[in-house]
């Protein structure tokens, strides 16, 4: 996870591929995901709480479109 959370944070600092807003952000893994996710894999075991992570990422990917036509709507800082 902490592997992830720093090629998120290259990504997002650096903005290669067009990935990332070229500023010093850093990803950490948040207490309340890790929480859960412990708590989901000690209670229904660790593919289902890795699965839930893989459609919970699809399911945002594929709204990801709806989102960017709302976000137009809405007035910049």
């Amino acid at each position: 996870m902490l592997l992830l959370c720093g090629i998120g944070s290259l990504l997002q600092s650096l903005g290669r591929f067009g990935i990332g807003a070229r500023l010093p952000f850093v990803m950490l893994p948040g207490g309340a995901a890790t929480a859960l996710f412990l708590q989901t894999a000690h209670s229904y075991g660790a593919a289902t709480a890795s699965g839930s992570v893989l459609v919970a990422a699809a399911l945002l990917v594929a709204v990801l479109p709806l989102y960017t036509r709302i976000a137009r709507l809405f007035p910049r800082w």
